[in-house]
């Protein structure tokens, strides 16, 4: 009777948890099936900008390159976007310190 060798068993065991482990990521890029009548599993990706059509552009002002905080940042205005195929054009007036106009 033939009996597999400790090899064969390592290696059917070695290629099932690599096969194991490339399904596992394939189904990080496979969009599950969204079935509205099974609701038990809550697996459906709907997009929040068509559940919520009220958009707002914050805008926010620093002096530094690389803003660490949120002291680092400060805060000018926000805009009102009721349609993004508009096109809105506003004029905001922000006050420059000494620091950044004596730079040029």
């Amino acid at each position: 009777m033939w009996y597999p060798s400790l090899t064969s068993a390592v290696s059917v065991a070695f290629l099932a948890y690599m096969a194991n482990s490339l399904w596992s990521i394939a189904q990080l890029f496979i969009a599950p099936d969204c079935d509205p009548a099974s609701s038990a599993q809550n697996t459906c990706l709907t997009s929040e900008l068509a559940a919520s059509p009220r958009r707002r552009i914050l805008l926010f002002s620093t002096l530094k390159t690389r803003p660490e905080l949120n002291k680092d940042l400060s805060f000018l205005g926000h805009l009102d976007v009721p349609d993004p195929s508009e096109t809105i054009e506003t004029t905001l007036d922000v006050a420059l310190p000494g620091k950044v106009c004596s730079s040029y």
